[in-house]
Formats: C-alpha cells, sequence, structure tokens
C-alpha cells in the first residue's frame, strides 16, 4: 500500500505559482490517456508525469469513405471484456451501437504508474470522505474507457453498464470493517467547469450491483455510464478516538489510503516508515494547514522519482538481458514507422510478447516501442503495451490480503471431494455431505433421462455418466446452501475412473468430450435446469489420454447434484460445423419442386435496368429501390400476369421482362445454378418447411444441394440491426463457421455476399374441399425483401421493396390472401383483377375440387442489411410429366379399411389409338416400387395390374405431356359400394369395372379414385370365457326385426371373433344358437344399425333390453360376450344369504335365516308331481351317533392299537353305549374327547 508523500505536497504547492502565471499564455497540451478519458479541457488534474504534445482524437482518426462507414455504423458490438488474474470486467451495450466499433474494453488499476494521477483521486477521494464526515480508509479505481487499434480512447455511443468480478473478494487492510462503509465513486472531467466532478454513484440508479462480504471485501460491482470515467471503489469510516490520540501524539504509524492494481492483484506493501510531520493532512486531521495536500484542480503534480517514463525504459537491463513487452488489448495495430497514420503490418491480440529493441518518441510526442516482429522493426504505442520482466523470477507482491476459509472433505470409495470456501459461507456446524448415485436407482433413471432428452435437440450422444449429490446440512438434516458467497469445490479421483457404459461402447474414449453437468434445484428439490459448466467454462475436467476421469473443480453457489457425463460429440462453446448437426431434408425435385438459384455481382446486374441492388439508400432516387421502413412495401413493382417468356414483367421503367434475373441463360452480373435441392424438411402432415431463424441453409454450388443445419447462422452486422430477439439469417452463398455471436454461429467469411436470388415453382392438385390430411391447403411466406408469388400466370403474393420481414400467405380452403397486416384479398378477386377467369367454384373463392394448377416463387435479397426467409406450404405437388393415381374411401371407418386392396390398370393410348394396360415404372407413397401382375377378377385375367390400399399413391413418370391416358378400377363390388367417384365425379360401374375419362398428362396429372360405401355396416365381437380367454365354435343368428327372412349367420373360429358384414340400416336381434362345449347358453342381445353423427353408417351391440350399450373392452376395442359354465351360471344367477342370532346362549338356542334369490330375469315351472323340501337341524348330534350294526371291532383303544389304523379312514370309539368318531391323520388322532381317557374301549370300523 502506498502512502501520500508530503515532498509531493509541497512540489504541487510551488508549481501551482508557476502554473498560474504560465496557463493564460500556453496552449493546453495533454496526455491522450488524460485528455480523452476527462474532456478536451484543462484536465491536468489527473496527468502524473510530464506534459507531452500530442494530437487530440479527432486529429487522429483516419480519413473514411462514406461507403466504409456505412459499414461501420453497422457493425455494433454489443460486449466487450477486459480480464487478468485479479478481476474481469465487461461492457454491455444498453442501446444499438453504444460500443463503438473495433475497440478494445480498458479498464486501468489507478496507481502512481497509471496515467490517471494516483495521488489526485486519493485527494478527491479524501475530500469526499471529509464530506461525509469520515476519514478514507482505502480506494481500488480504474480509469475505464474504449481503445481503438492505435490506442485512441473512444467515448460510448451510448449507456453502458460495466460489471467489474473479482476473482477473490479483495479490500484494503481495514483495522476496523464493522464501522467501514463501502461506495462507489464516479470521476469525469467537466469541461464547463474545468474541474474533474466526483459523484457517490447511488442504489439503483446508476449503481447496479454493489456486492461485499462481512469483512467489507469487494465481490462484484456494477454501474451504468454514458462515457468514460474513473469508477472507484471507497472504503471510509469515522475516525477512532485511538487513532485521533495517536496522531496527537506523533505516533509514526498512519492511517493507510490502499489501491489494487489490477495486473497483480492487490498492492499493499508499506513504504519506510515516515515522520508524523510527513503524514498527509487527509490522514491526520491535526497536521499543520499548510501541510494539507492540494485540492487545487488546477494544480499538475510532478511525476514521482521512483517512476520511470516510457521514454526511460532500456532495451535490456543492466545484466544484458532483453526486456520484453507485453501486448494489453486485442486487435492491436502493429505499424511499419512510429505513426498512427503508418501502415499496419500486423493486429495482434492481449498478451502477445514482444522483444524491445528500443523506446522512440514520434513527431507529435507519442511514445511508441520499436519491438522485433517476424524478422523485422515494427512500432506499437506505449499505452497499448508494458514492459514485463523476462527473468525466470519475477518479483511477486508483498503483504497479499489473503481471506480465511473453511475446507470441508468427504471420501466416497474412490472419489475425494472437498469444497472449500471463505469463512461465513457455509454456515458453521454444516454437515458436509457426498452421496454416489447408484446405477439402478430412480435417482440415476431421473439423471440419465433429463441427460438424453437434452441431447435429442443437440449434436451429440451421452455414452455415460457418473453422478454425485453433493450437499450441506444443518443440525436438522435439511439442505442448506452457501450464503454471500461461492464455494469452490473439487472432484478427486484416487484412480482414474471411467463409466462401465463408456468402457463397454464403440466409440473410442479418448474422442469424447467429458463435462461437468449441474442439475440445478429449486427450493422444493424440483431440477430447473440442467447446465454444462464445462461448456460455459465454469468448470475444469481433467482425464488420462484414454478418457478416464482424474478431477474435475469447479465453482458453485448452489448444491445438488453433479454428474461427469461422456459425450460422444462436441459440446463446447466452439464448435465446428460437423457438430452442428444437420437436418433430414427431402428431394423436393423428386416431387416436383424446381429451385434455381442466383448470385449477383451487383454493378452488372445493376447496369442499364431499373431494379437495382443496393444497401437499400444508395439504389436511387425511386422508392421501390430504398428501404422504406421495417415493414412498408413497394407494390407494383411487377405486374399482375406473367409475360408471354412467362417471366414476371418489371412494370418500372422500360417495362422489361425479368428473365434478366430469374432466368437460367447466361447474363451479366448474373450466376446461376438450376434444379437446386434438399431445402425442405417435411412433416407427417405434408408441410414442407425452411426457417433461415432456425436453420441456417448453406448451398453447395458445385452439387447444387443445401445443407440444412441444426443450428440458426448469420453474421455480426445483420444481428446487431436485428430488434428483439436474435436469431439466424438467410445467406445460402456464404459457409457457417466456428464462432458465434449472440449465441449465434457466424458464416466463416468477413461480411455476408448479399444481393441473390431464388426461384421455385410446382404443380399441384387442388384436393377436396381445399384440404390435405385434414388441414387447410396453404402458402406462407415470411421474409425479405422482394417476394412475388403467381399462381396460374396471376400475381397473389406482393411483398416488393426492400423492407424487413413481412409475412403473405395464400389459403385455399376458403381463398383468402393475406400480406402484412394491412392487405386482405382473395384468390378470384385477384384473378378477376388480371383479367383471368380462373377454375373457380361457382360463387366462391376457392378451385375446383382436383383441379389442376402452377405456382411461380421469386425471391430478391436487394439491400444490405438483413436477410431472413422462411416457406411452409402443404401443396399436394406432382412431378412434370407424371401421372399419381391415388385411392380414397368414403362414409366408412378409413383404420378399418386400411389394409384392404383395390386393383387398378394405367391405360395408355397407342399409336393405333386403342387404350392398352401400360407398366410404366412407377413409385409407391413410401418409396417403393410399383409392382405389376397378371389377375384373374371376376373370372376374367387381366395384364399389368397394381395395388393400391386406401390413401396410397402410385406415381407414374416419363410420360410425355400431351400423351393420353385412363385409369381403370377393378372388381369393384355393387353391394359394397353404392358409387365410384375418378376427381369428384360420379363414373358408371360397368361390369365390375370403373374407368376415368380421357384426358392428357399435362391437363390431368392426378387421379382419385374414391370409393363410396354403401349405407350398410359390419359387427364384430369376440367370444370369451369369464377369464378372457377366446372360444371357437360358437354360432350366432342376427335377424331383422322388420323382416325375419333376413337372418345372418357367423360361427367364432380360434380368435373368437365373430363377425357379420354388409348389414343394411335396421334394428337385428342376436341369438346364440350353437354354444361351446362345457358352457352354458345365455340371453339374447339387440343390434341397432345407424347413421352417426358425420354419416357413417355403424353398427352398435345392446343388452336385451335395446337400451344398455355393451361396452367395448378396453384392450382389443371388441365388444366381448361372455360364456359361463353350469357352475359359474349358478354362482352368476343365485344371491345366497344367511344370518345367525343367538336367542338364549344358556340352553344353546340360536335362530337362524337362510335365504337364495335368483338374479334371472326368465321364468319357467316344470311339474313332476307333489314334494316337500325340508330342513333338518341336529341340535343333540344324534344323528352323528347312529351307528350300523355291521360296523366291528378293529383294534383296542391303546397305542399299539390306535398305531395299526390307516390314515385317512374314519374309526368309532364305543364308550357307554356311545359312538365317537375318530381318525388318523399324519399319526396323529383326533376325537372330540381325550382319547387316552378311554383306554381299553373298542375301536371299530
Amino acid at each position: 500500500m502506498k502512502k501520500l508523500r508530503n515532498n509531493k505536497i509541497r512540489k504541487l504547492l510551488a508549481f501551482m505559482v508557476a502554473l498560474a502565471l504560465m496557463v493564460s499564455c500556453m496552449p493546453s497540451a495533454y496526455t491522450i490517456s488524460a485528455s480523452e478519458a476527462f474532456g478536451d479541457g484543462t484536465e491536468d488534474i489527473f496527468t502524473d508525469g510530464e506534459i507531452t504534445s500530442e494530437p487530440a482524437a479527432e486529429e487522429s482518426t483516419p480519413d473514411v469513405s462514406s461507403a466504409d462507414q456505412e459499414e461501420t455504423e453497422q457493425a455494433q458490438q454489443s460486449t466487450l471484456t477486459y480480464e487478468n488474474d485479479s478481476v474481469k470486467v465487461t461492457a454491455e451495450a444498453l442501446e444499438d451501437g453504444a460500443l463503438p466499433q473495433n475497440t478494445a474494453l480498458k479498464a486501468d488499476s489507478v496507481n502512481e504508474n497509471s496515467s490517471v494521477s494516483y495521488d489526485t483521486v486519493s485527494q478527491k477521494l479524501s475530500a469526499a470522505a471529509t464530506d461525509k464526515g469520515s476519514s478514507l480508509r482505502g480506494f481500488f479505481a480504474y480509469d475505464v474507457y474504449f481503445a481503438d487499434g492505435d490506442g485512441n480512447r473512444v467515448e460510448p455511443n451510448g449507456r453502458v453498464r460495466v460489471t467489474f468480478e473479482y476473482k477473490t473478494p479483495a479490500a484494503p487492510e481495514l483495522t476496523d470493517a464493522a464501522s467501514t462503509s463501502v461506495t462507489v465513486e464516479k470521476l469525469h472531467y467537466n469541461s464547463s467547469t474545468g474541474d474533474t466532478d466526483v459523484n457517490t454513484l447511488q442504489a439503483n440508479e446508476d449503481l447496479k450491483v454493489l456486492n461485499v462480504n462481512e469483512g467489507k471485501q469487494i465481490q462484484t460491482l456494477q454501474v451504468e455510464t454514458g462515457n468514460a470515467a474513473v469508477f472507484a471503489v471507497m472504503w471510509d469510516s469515522p475516525e477512532t478516538a485511538d487513532v485521533e490520540a495517536e496522531a496527537v501524539s506523533g505516533n509514526e504509524d498512519e492511517v493507510p489510503i490502499a489501491s489494487e492494481e489490477l495486473t497483480d492483484g492487490m498492492d499493499i506493501s508499506d513504504e519506510p516508515e515516515q515522520d508524523a510531520a510527513e503524514t498527509p493532512a487527509a490522514e491526520n486531521p491535526d497536521a499543520e494547514p499548510t501541510e494539507a495536500p492540494a485540492e487545487d484542480p488546477d494544480v499538475v503534480e510532478e511525476p514521482a522519482e521512483d517512476i520511470a517514463s516510457p521514454e526511460e525504459v532500456p532495451a535490456a537491463d543492466e545484466n544484458g538481458e532483453t526486456s520484453l513487452i507485453e501486448v494489453l488489448g486485442d486487435d492491436t495495430n502493429l505499424r511499419v514507422s512510429p505513426s498512427i497514420e503508418a501502415e499496419v503490418l500486423a493486429t495482434v491480440n492481449a498478451g502477445t510478447q514482444f522483444t524491445l529493441l528500443d523506446t522512440v518518441t514520434a513527431e507529435d510526442g507519442a511514445t511508441w516501442y520499436k519491438v522485433s516482429w517476424e524478422g523485422t522493426e515494427a512500432y506499437i504505442r506505449s499505452d497499448m503495451a508494458q514492459v514485463v520482466d523476462s527473468s525466470d523470477e519475477a518479483e511477486e507482491p508483498e503483504d497479499v490480503l489473503e481471506s480465511e476459509e473453511v475446507s470441508y472433505s468427504q471420501e466416497v470409495g474412490n472419489v475425494v471431494v472437498t469444497a472449500t470456501a471463505a469463512k461465513g459461507v457455509i454456515p458453521e456446524g454444516a454437515q458436509f455431505v457426498v452421496t454416489p448415485i447408484e446405477k439402478g436407482s430412480d435417482q440415476y433413471a431421473d439423471i440419465e433421462k433429463q441427460l438424453h432428452e437434452g441431447a435429442e435437440n443437440e449434436s451429440y450422444t451421452v455414452a455415460g455418466f457418473l453422478a454425485y449429490d453433493i450437499s450441506f446440512l444443518n443440525d436438522d438434516g435439511t439442505k442448506i446452501e452457501p450464503q454471500n458467497g461461492s464455494v469452490r469445490v473439487s472432484i478427486a479421483y484416487k484412480e482414474a475412473e471411467i463409466p462401465e457404459d463408456v468402457a463397454e461402447t464403440d466409440t473410442a474414449q479418448e474422442n469424447m468430450n467429458v463435462s461437468l453437468v449441474h442439475f440445478v434445484e429449486d427450493a422444493n428439490g424440483n431440477v430447473t435446469e440442467v447446465v454444462n459448466m464445462s461448456n460455459d467454462g465454469q468448470a475444469e475436467v481433467s482425464t488420462t489420454d484414454n478418457g478416464e476421469i482424474e478431477s474435475a473443480n469447479f465453482e458453485t453457489e448452489s448444491f445438488s447434484t453433479f454428474s461427469v457425463v461422456w459425450l460422444a460429440d462436441d459440446f463446447t462453446s466452439v464448435q465446428t460445423t460437423s457438430s452442428y448437426g444437420v437436418e433430414e431434408t427431402v428431394d423436393s425435385a423428386k416431387r416436383g419442386i424446381t429451385i434455381n438459384m442466383f448470385n449477383y455481382d451487383t454493378a452488372g446486374i445493376n447496369e442499364g435496368h431499373s431494379l437495382k441492388f443496393s444497401n437499400g439508400s444508395d439504389g436511387g432516387n425511386e422508392d421501390y429501390n430504398k428501404y422504406r421502413g421495417p415493414s412498408d412495401l413497394s407494390l407494383g413493382i411487377m405486374q399482375k400476369r406473367l409475360g408471354e417468356d412467362s417471366y414476371p414483367i418489371v412494370d418500372k421503367g422500360k417495362k422489361e421482362s425479368s428473365s434478366y434475373l430469374f432466368s437460367t441463360k447466361e447474363g451479366t452480373g448474373k450466376e446461376f445454378y438450376s434444379d437446386a435441392n434438399y431445402l425442405f424438411k417435411q412433416d407427417a402432415d405434408g408441410y414442407y418447411e425452411y426457417d433461415s431463424t432456425k436453420n441456417f441453409a448453406q448451398f453447395n454450388k458445385n452439387t447444387k444441394e443445401f445443407t440444412v443445419y441444426k443450428v440458426p447462422g448469420s453474421s455480426k452486422d445483420p444481428i446487431d440491426l436485428q430488434q428483439g430477439s436474435k436469431h439466424g439469417s438467410f445467406f445460402p452463398f456464404n459457409t457457417l463457421g466456428d464462432h458465434k455471436y449472440w449465441g449465434i454461429p457466424q458464416i466463416s467469411e468477413k461480411s455476408p455476399d448479399f444481393h441473390f436470388g431464388m426461384t421455385m415453382s410446382a404443380k399441384f392438385i387442388q384436393p377436396k374441399d381445399g384440404k390435405i390430411n385434414g388441414n387447410n391447403m396453404v402458402f406462407e411466406f415470411s421474409g425479405d425483401d422482394d417476394v412475388w408469388v403467381y399462381i396460374d400466370g396471376v400475381l397473389v403474393l406482393d411483398i416488393g421493396g426492400i423492407h424487413n420481414e413481412v409475412l403473405g400467405s395464400i389459403n385455399f380452403a376458403d381463398g383468402t390472401v393475406k400480406v402484412g397486416s394491412n392487405i386482405n384479398t382473395n384468390l378470384k378477386k385477384l384473378f378477376n383483377d388480371a383479367n383471368i377467369k380462373g377454375d373457380f367454384v361457382s360463387g366462391k373463392s376457392i378451385f375446383k375440387d382436383y383441379t389442376a394448377h402452377t405456382i411461380n416463387f421469386y425471391y430478391l435479397e436487394r439491400g444490405k442489411g438483413d436477410s431472413n426467409c422462411k416457406l411452409k406450404f402443404n401443396l399436394p405437388t406432382v412431378p412434370k410429366k407424371s401421372v399419381t393415381v391415388e385411392k380414397q374411401l368414403s362414409n366408412t371407418d378409413k383404420e378399418k379399411y386400411a389394409n384392404v386392396e383395390f386393383k387398378f390398370q394405367l391405360l395408355l393410348q397407342d399409336d393405333k389409338g386403342e387404350y392398352v394396360p401400360s407398366n410404366t415404372a412407377g413409385t409407391l407413397s413410401d418409396d417403393s416400387e410399383v409392382e405389376f401382375n397378371r389377375e384373374e377378377i371376376n373370372g376374367v385375367p387381366y395384364d399389368n395390374v397394381f395395388t393400391l390400399k386406401p390413401g396410397q399413391k402410385a406415381i407414374f413418370s416419363g410420360l410425355e405431356e400431351n400423351k393420353n391416358y385412363k385409369v381403370r378400377e377393378l372388381g369393384v363390388s355393387k353391394d359394397r359400394y353404392d358409387r365410384v367417384l375418378i376427381n369428384g365425379e360420379e363414373t358408371t360401374n360397368e361390369k365390375g369395372n370403373v374407368i376415368s375419362k380421357e384426358d392428357t398428362v399435362g391437363s390431368r396429372p392426378v387421379v382419385v379414385v374414391t370409393n363410396v360405401l354403401a349405407s350398410v355396416a359390419e359387427l364384430d365381437f369376440k367370444k370369451v370365457n369369464t377369464k378372457g380367454a377366446a372360444l371357437s365354435g360358437a354360432g350366432f343368428t342376427l335377424t331383422s326385426q322388420a323382416d325375419n327372412s333376413k337372418t345372418y349367420r357367423a360361427e367364432s373360429g380360434d380368435d373368437g371373433i365373430i363377425n357379420f358384414e354388409n348389414l343394411p340400416l335396421g334394428t337385428y336381434t342376436l341369438t346364440e344358437t350353437t354354444v361351446p362345449k362345457n358352457y352354458e347358453n345365455r340371453n339374447t342381445w339387440i343390434v341397432k344399425v345407424e347413421k352417426d353423427e358425420a354419416g357413417t353408417v355403424v353398427a352398435t351391440l345392446y343388452e336385451a333390453d335395446g337400451e344398455t350399450v355393451v361396452k367395448k373392452d378396453s384392450k382389443d376395442s371388441y365388444y366381448h360376450i361372455v360364456n359361463y359354465t353350469h357352475q359359474e351360471l349358478i354362482e352368476s344367477d343365485v344371491e345366497y344369504s344367511k344370518k345367525a342370532q343367538v336367542i338364549d346362549w344358556k340352553n344353546r338356542t340360536y335362530k337362524i335365516d337362510i335365504s337364495a334369490e335368483s338374479k334371472s330375469r326368465s321364468q319357467s315351472t316344470v311339474v313332476t308331481g307333489a314334494a316337500d323340501i325340508m330342513l333338518v337341524l341336529d341340535v343333540s348330534d344324534s344323528m352323528n351317533n347312529s351307528i350300523p350294526v355291521d360296523y366291528k371291532k378293529v383294534a383296542d383303544n391303546t397305542e399299539e392299537g390306535r398305531s395299526s389304523l390307516k390314515s385317512g379312514n374314519t374309526y368309532y370309539l364305543k364308550y357307554n353305549n356311545k359312538y365317537y368318531q375318530i381318525w388318523k391323520y399324519k399319526n396323529r388322532f383326533y376325537v372330540r374327547i381325550n382319547v387316552e381317557k378311554y383306554n381299553n374301549y373298542n375301536i371299530i370300523n
């Protein structure tokens, strides 16, 4: 810690007189560091050294052309960072363009070596403390500014948030931290007053964050500012009585004022002790007034005697060792001579070291270092680098203040986990707990699930992991978190370890990425976020060459589950394009979608044409060639109908064809690439989609194929122009690179390849009611710049002009057309405006079902800002020179008929005018080949027969557009199908076959054959026993109640299924006529065949009452009819009840009620003569004593006699002419009385 010196004060006071005499006749000239940081006036108060003359920043700015300046304005930085061993400083733009372009953030510690005067800052802060009625105990001050490649200071262009993050909490040496307050002061030169203002930053205003611990050590500081300034963290407290007494008595122990050196950590080394008389007045209020430090803002202090100016730095020290200089900031220029006008040899980044050859002074007075660079000499501004010690043993700070720390450690199996934190961060008495999460546990399964779910949307796979629940517990066993600080955690393995899953994988472990993942939990223990700490630079993982984990180190402010994860792909913040992952796109060319790409040369494509490509402002005076705002369109650039050459006509200037832009023929100023492919994804509902905000599309000029990445991509300038959330852009002629900006991968080129075009065309069919798979058929575009969409040669979407993203859509189900938020029209009106009739449904704005149409899409990127392109459509496109045959069913449950096969022939007209079955190669919906067979149907043989199922298509290619053809369906049952529609028109069934009308391939590319089922239904149910097992051999009849002669019969097979087909509308009685063996018959049921709300004919099974619906089984969706065995039937039909009541316990008198009730609702009477039913209750047990006379003695009632008895037989013991039952079971004897009591009595049988 440096102490204020009174000799400096004397010099300052003496110098004031000379300065006062000189200032009126001497022009102001100051160092760049001071002048640009604190204004352009007399800011000499911040100069600690000799005054040198240098040009002002605006005088040293090189000339910039208007075009370059335009690009400069577009390149807007959003964050800049400065970092050393002690602190990380980040500047973040709060307004667009706030951070000046191509600058580096500087945060120079204010000390006796800094360009900003340490003593002056100390004086200003001492005065501020005195104003508060306290004394300055120390401060850390930083000169925060932005510097270009030559070291010139550049002011921000708006509000900036500056954050200081200390790697270790820091503070000056404090004798009484409890009574010390911490404030943040901003020192900035005020040009109007010629003085330096000191303002205390207020919380929730310019001071956003000030985090200090219990020891008043600063951890985090965040401020907002609109200019460069010195920011100081100031510690002050009231003077204590002891300090005052010591000062009065001349005690040599002074109250020090401390500052921090940014590069070397905290500098608290003491100077040799001085007399009390030399103690500055700011620290000794009883000193003589004449000894007070100068606070006059016009005083310029001479350089400290022990500080060498840059001119005095030798190229080698006295021992002959070479000196080195180290570059302080990124993008620093090396020049051929000591002048900012000189040619730049190279641009280097912070930390680069060079051999110092000499220190020179330029003509303008600036100091430059001459260094050795790649065998030649180069020059770098002295304030852009610092001289470093080239010896192996660099001098270290003497008295480094270390905060007291507490460590906890747990050894669990092969791993030792240690947690270290500053005292007070972890509450005293806390218990450190580490629990490995074992494979097979529920917690392990949850972690595995979350890791794999995260991997689904990324470009990596989880090979395996080790997980630990790490936490601190209080006395109650409740988890507690760190307070006012973070904890450093080390996971060390006694022996390198790897999960079994990883060891057994085919992927080489050494090629895997091992990361540390934190499962962040809320207060309830629920995982709220999964953070890859390695990816965010918060953790370091050490592994062997074989990928085995040795250790993991990280810092955290919360505890829960931490996992070491082996990833099979890249998971770092800087990825290669291969690790981004590629989307699976479809072969759109095969589906009839033609895409052409165009790359334009601006000068060549503009020459002689009205439509201009520019940067949005220098394209000319015409509105349609200028950027007119976010959504301000230039309508009418193209005419309403395509020209005779099938290209849009530019309705400006000489009204020329746009073929010079969109044709695939050689032309001036363009490169063209026809038949581009693989741009679109397609989902299960048939939607084609590409969205540049989510996926970067990279076009390969050689293969003419797009690579669509799973990540967005863009460039810095376009992202800076984006309002709201940042997203990807459409730059197909650029290459995706490795680096990111705002989290978005950047193109590898310096700037995007603007000025390009794209066309897309396809033939499509208007489906029934304008719907595809139950969804409205639509075409949607969102993006910029010009887009024109023509349907059948009529301009439908006009999104012309240079603008931001605008949405346009066409809904073919209702005919509505929308552009942006203002234009809402319809297809029919647009066709009428273009004097085109169109194939519309009468009275509606939609096309007729199954009519063929053509869409043409034209896209231009004419501006030079951002580029957006989103396309989504579900048009049923058809390839050129092809016929598509599609099978559909109506008036039925499609799932039930999903596997029904229908037979077809494609008939082509030959040279004789006859239609013959063709075996033209074709593909089915699943891309399998169409198979042709010879089949006999209804006794007639047919050649080249192919099969389709409901919803399936067959596409036959290679047919000439003018070829006549027909489609024939074979074996159509009149009983099953009421009608057959071909492209919506009813056809005649002739001898079981239906055939389409004649047409050409070009005029009718699609034939949809729809069979309409008759108003009949099917009834399916299953015969089962009470355990749900299928029963075969059950016979049923189904009889119409309206006509008893209409009776249907069916029998169950091995699967128990009974099926009745072709049931007309009506009510039926279902009767079981044949019962499976060993089962009993049941009652009858009612079946009703009716139309549901959708008009589909269905059969429903009811109970015999005709009102209670039988529910279908939830497992197999069949009605279940159950057969019972005889005993099950009795038990199911009879309900038993019995109740016993004690009347007289002494005499053992009871009342017993027994009842039986039939649950069957049927009645029957059988008469066989009179009969009595008697219930006998033998209260005296006399019935048990009745023994027939033919029973004989078998043994004496002795142990030997009883042993001869056979187990399982019943014997009787005769005693006093009474008989007692006795039986032997498993060598034991049972009797109602003690057998031994009646020894020597006979046992009979």
